[in-house]
């Protein structure tokens, strides 16, 4: 099933009702950094992070431990590998930049409601809005309607970019300072503007 990837992003336990999960595109940050968020998610939740070779070998447990695994892989293992993870409890997240030869890859992950496929390209204006709404809500920010607006229009549209100035954000005295706030995301910015008042 296709799905959009800032709606993991908005309701991050919603990931955990897949059981293999498909991350591409052609943002390579934002591929890795949903990848970490996936996975912090699923161990969270009591899942145990191994990653998978090539050789496709699945190492055993040598302490016999009943654990949920979390398999990470970079190069397809194949469908038949994926439907046998599938089988039991483990969860399978492979991710790969968008290429031809991942095509019907993408389909077998879009044909099924228990697998995802994330596409991460760069953001619009409306990506950059659940993504904004998300870090208010989950860092309980308040902003003033213009300040809110300023804020999504100096938002990059790349995603690693996007993160790193909403770091910044949190980092501000007030918030709601429109000068501070376009001097912290957009030095640039600030700067033209002085030049009109002095």
């Amino acid at each position: 099933m296709k799905i959009s990837p800032e709606s993991f992003i908005e309701n991050e336990e919603s990931c955990l009702k897949y059981k293999s999960i498909f991350i591409s595109g052609n943002d390579e940050n934002y591929i890795y950094s949903l990848l970490n968020l996936l996975v912090s998610n699923f161990t969270k939740n009591g899942y145990v992070r191994q990653n998978l070779n090539e050789n496709k070998d699945v190492l055993p447990d040598l302490f016999g431990a009943s654990n949920k695994h979390i398999f990470i892989c970079n190069k397809y293992l194949g469908n038949k590998e994926v439907e046998e993870i599938e089988i039991g409890e483990d969860v399978f997240i492979f991710y790969e930049k968008t290429s031809p030869k991942n095509r019907s890859i993408k389909q077998f992950f879009s044909n099924s409601k228990k697998r995802a496929l994330l596409e991460c390209y760069e953001l619009d204006q409306n990506k950059k809005k659940i993504i904004l709404n998300s870090f208010i809500k989950k860092h309980s920010l308040s902003f003033e309607n213009n300040v809110y607006w300023l804020l999504l229009d100096l938002l990059d549209n790349r995603f690693s970019l996007l993160n790193k100035e909403l770091e910044k954000v949190l980092l501000l005295n007030n918030i709601n300072d429109l000068a501070e706030l376009t001097n912290a995301l957009s030095p640039e910015k600030y700067t033209e503007a002085n030049k009109f008042y002095f």
